[in-house]
Protein backbone atom coordinates (compact mmCIF):
# COMPACT_ATOMS: atom_id res chain seq x y z
CA UNK A 1 0.00 0.00 0.00
CA UNK A 2 0.98 3.81 -1.12
CA UNK A 3 1.64 5.95 1.80
CA UNK A 4 -1.27 7.86 2.66
CA UNK A 5 -1.35 11.75 0.77
CA UNK A 6 -3.90 14.06 3.00
CA UNK A 7 -4.95 17.40 2.23
CA UNK A 8 -3.82 20.41 4.63
CA UNK A 9 -5.65 21.43 7.37
CA UNK A 10 -6.42 24.30 9.40
CA UNK A 11 -5.87 22.63 13.61
CA UNK A 12 -6.94 19.71 12.09
CA UNK A 13 -9.69 17.10 14.57
CA UNK A 14 -7.97 14.59 16.12
CA UNK A 15 -9.41 11.84 14.20
CA UNK A 16 -6.48 13.27 11.44
CA UNK A 17 -3.98 14.06 13.48
CA UNK A 18 -4.20 10.77 14.73
CA UNK A 19 -3.96 9.16 11.28
CA UNK A 20 -1.67 11.95 10.06
CA UNK A 21 1.02 10.62 12.89
CA UNK A 22 0.43 6.90 12.42
CA UNK A 23 0.93 6.51 8.72
CA UNK A 24 3.72 9.03 8.54
CA UNK A 25 1.51 10.82 6.00
CA UNK A 26 2.73 13.92 3.54
CA UNK A 27 0.17 16.25 2.32
CA UNK A 28 -0.12 18.36 -1.05
CA UNK A 29 -0.11 21.69 -0.70
CA UNK A 30 -1.33 22.03 -4.56
CA UNK A 31 -4.46 20.09 -4.20
CA UNK A 32 -7.61 21.77 -5.12
CA UNK A 33 -9.58 23.80 -2.28
CA UNK A 34 -13.16 21.63 -1.39
CA UNK A 35 -16.02 23.65 0.30
CA UNK A 36 -16.92 21.43 3.66
CA UNK A 37 -13.85 19.72 4.53
CA UNK A 38 -11.27 20.63 7.42
CA UNK A 39 -9.00 23.16 4.71
CA UNK A 40 -10.15 26.29 6.43
CA UNK A 41 -11.93 25.30 9.31
CA UNK A 42 -11.79 23.72 13.08
CA UNK A 43 -14.32 22.79 15.68
CA UNK A 44 -14.09 23.94 19.68
CA UNK A 45 -15.74 23.41 22.43
CA UNK A 46 -17.16 26.00 24.38
CA UNK A 47 -19.73 26.84 27.00
CA UNK A 48 -22.72 26.45 25.01
CA UNK A 49 -21.16 23.33 23.20
CA UNK A 50 -19.44 22.60 19.93
CA UNK A 51 -19.10 25.03 17.50
CA UNK A 52 -17.01 26.11 14.21
CA UNK A 53 -14.19 28.68 13.61
CA UNK A 54 -13.27 29.29 10.50
CA UNK A 55 -10.56 31.42 8.53
CA UNK A 56 -12.74 33.23 5.70
CA UNK A 57 -11.65 33.34 2.28
CA UNK A 58 -11.30 35.60 -0.87
CA UNK A 59 -13.89 34.37 -2.64
CA UNK A 60 -12.01 35.97 -5.85
CA UNK A 61 -9.28 33.32 -5.27
CA UNK A 62 -7.96 30.66 -7.75
CA UNK A 63 -10.06 27.60 -5.92
CA UNK A 64 -7.93 25.37 -8.11
CA UNK A 65 -5.09 25.44 -5.71
CA UNK A 66 -4.90 25.56 -2.09
CA UNK A 67 -1.79 27.88 -2.52
CA UNK A 68 -3.38 30.44 -4.27
CA UNK A 69 -6.68 30.82 -1.86
CA UNK A 70 -6.38 34.64 -0.46
CA UNK A 71 -7.49 35.27 3.14
CA UNK A 72 -9.81 38.35 3.52
CA UNK A 73 -8.64 40.96 5.79
CA UNK A 74 -11.57 42.51 6.83
CA UNK A 75 -14.36 42.61 10.33
CA UNK A 76 -11.13 41.85 12.68
CA UNK A 77 -12.42 37.89 12.81
CA UNK A 78 -8.75 37.05 13.62
CA UNK A 79 -9.82 39.01 16.90
CA UNK A 80 -13.20 37.11 17.51
CA UNK A 81 -11.55 34.05 16.52
CA UNK A 82 -8.99 34.34 19.50
CA UNK A 83 -12.01 35.96 21.68
CA UNK A 84 -13.94 32.42 20.85
CA UNK A 85 -10.73 30.43 21.93
CA UNK A 86 -10.49 32.44 25.14
CA UNK A 87 -13.57 31.92 26.27
CA UNK A 88 -13.62 28.11 25.13
CA UNK A 89 -10.42 27.08 27.35
CA UNK A 90 -9.59 29.87 29.75
CA UNK A 91 -10.01 27.06 32.16
CA UNK A 92 -8.21 24.33 30.41
CA UNK A 93 -4.92 22.74 32.39
CA UNK A 94 -2.73 23.94 29.72
CA UNK A 95 -3.78 27.01 28.51
CA UNK A 96 -1.84 29.26 30.21
CA UNK A 97 1.36 27.40 28.82
CA UNK A 98 0.21 27.47 25.37
CA UNK A 99 -1.60 30.91 25.10
CA UNK A 100 1.46 33.39 24.10
CA UNK A 101 2.70 31.04 21.19
CA UNK A 102 -1.35 30.13 20.00
CA UNK A 103 -1.92 33.49 20.32
CA UNK A 104 1.18 34.86 17.30
CA UNK A 105 -0.43 32.38 15.26
CA UNK A 106 -4.41 33.26 15.38
CA UNK A 107 -4.00 36.87 16.09
CA UNK A 108 -1.68 37.24 12.48
CA UNK A 109 -2.99 38.52 9.49
CA UNK A 110 -1.68 35.73 6.84
CA UNK A 111 -2.10 36.92 3.70
CA UNK A 112 -2.38 33.13 1.96
CA UNK A 113 -4.20 30.25 3.94
CA UNK A 114 -1.89 27.74 2.96
CA UNK A 115 0.80 30.31 5.13
CA UNK A 116 -1.54 29.86 8.34
CA UNK A 117 -2.33 26.74 7.79
CA UNK A 118 1.54 25.90 7.76
CA UNK A 119 2.60 27.67 10.21
CA UNK A 120 -0.68 25.74 12.50
CA UNK A 121 0.66 22.91 11.61
CA UNK A 122 4.03 23.40 12.53
CA UNK A 123 3.56 24.79 16.11
CA UNK A 124 1.06 21.67 16.77
CA UNK A 125 3.67 19.50 16.05
CA UNK A 126 6.27 20.65 17.71
CA UNK A 127 3.72 20.38 20.39
CA UNK A 128 2.87 16.69 19.93
CA UNK A 129 6.76 16.07 19.13
CA UNK A 130 6.47 14.51 16.09
CA UNK A 131 7.37 15.79 12.39
CA UNK A 132 5.61 18.08 10.24
CA UNK A 133 4.15 16.44 7.00
CA UNK A 134 6.12 16.47 4.26
CA UNK A 135 4.90 17.70 0.56
CA UNK A 136 3.58 15.37 -1.82
CA UNK A 137 2.48 16.01 -5.29
CA UNK A 138 0.13 13.00 -4.98
CA UNK A 139 -3.50 13.62 -5.38
CA UNK A 140 -4.85 13.42 -1.51
CA UNK A 141 -7.37 11.59 -0.17
CA UNK A 142 -10.64 13.28 0.73
CA UNK A 143 -10.99 11.60 4.36
CA UNK A 144 -14.60 11.26 3.68
CA UNK A 145 -15.35 9.88 6.82
CA UNK A 146 -14.06 12.42 9.19
CA UNK A 147 -15.39 15.14 7.24
CA UNK A 148 -16.91 17.97 9.38
CA UNK A 149 -20.34 16.44 8.52
CA UNK A 150 -19.44 13.37 9.58
CA UNK A 151 -20.03 11.75 13.43
CA UNK A 152 -16.72 10.29 14.60
CA UNK A 153 -15.87 8.10 17.80
CA UNK A 154 -13.09 9.31 19.30
CA UNK A 155 -10.59 8.02 22.33
CA UNK A 156 -12.35 9.85 25.57
CA UNK A 157 -10.00 12.57 27.34
CA UNK A 158 -10.67 15.70 29.83
CA UNK A 159 -12.78 18.59 28.57
CA UNK A 160 -13.75 21.89 30.06
CA UNK A 161 -17.51 21.68 29.79
CA UNK A 162 -18.36 18.14 29.73
CA UNK A 163 -19.89 18.80 32.13
CA UNK A 164 -22.60 20.41 30.80
CA UNK A 165 -22.71 18.49 27.53
CA UNK A 166 -20.65 15.19 27.88
CA UNK A 167 -17.62 14.34 26.14
CA UNK A 168 -17.56 15.90 21.79
CA UNK A 169 -14.99 13.61 20.09
CA UNK A 170 -13.13 14.73 17.20
CA UNK A 171 -12.64 18.13 17.96
CA UNK A 172 -9.84 19.96 17.10
CA UNK A 173 -6.30 19.08 17.95
CA UNK A 174 -6.20 22.40 19.89
CA UNK A 175 -8.96 21.22 22.16
CA UNK A 176 -6.84 17.99 23.10
CA UNK A 177 -3.45 20.01 23.69
CA UNK A 178 -5.29 22.13 25.90
CA UNK A 179 -6.68 20.05 27.83
CA UNK A 180 -4.04 17.20 28.26
CA UNK A 181 -1.06 18.94 27.36
CA UNK A 182 1.93 16.29 26.91
CA UNK A 183 -0.17 13.50 27.09
CA UNK A 184 -1.63 14.32 23.98
CA UNK A 185 0.18 12.13 21.56
CA UNK A 186 -0.29 9.21 23.71
CA UNK A 187 -4.05 10.13 23.18
CA UNK A 188 -3.87 10.19 19.39
CA UNK A 189 -1.85 6.96 19.32
CA UNK A 190 -4.54 4.93 20.97
CA UNK A 191 -7.21 6.83 18.72
CA UNK A 192 -5.24 5.52 15.68
CA UNK A 193 -5.69 1.49 17.32
CA UNK A 194 -8.68 2.02 18.53
CA UNK A 195 -9.62 3.59 15.05
CA UNK A 196 -7.12 2.67 12.10
CA UNK A 197 -7.10 4.50 9.02
CA UNK A 198 -7.88 2.75 5.79
CA UNK A 199 -7.30 4.11 2.20
CA UNK A 200 -10.46 6.15 0.48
Amino acid sequence: MKPAVFYPALFPPTSYMAWLISEKASWNTAAAFQKGSWRNRYRIYGPNGTMDLSAPIDHSSDKSSLSNIKLERRNNWTEKEWRALQTAYRNASFFEAIEDELSRIILKEHDFLLDRIEEAMNWMCGQLRCDAPADSSEQPLELMSIKPSKAVDGVEYRQVFSHKHGFQSNLSTLDLLMNEGPLAYDILQRQAKLFPFSQE
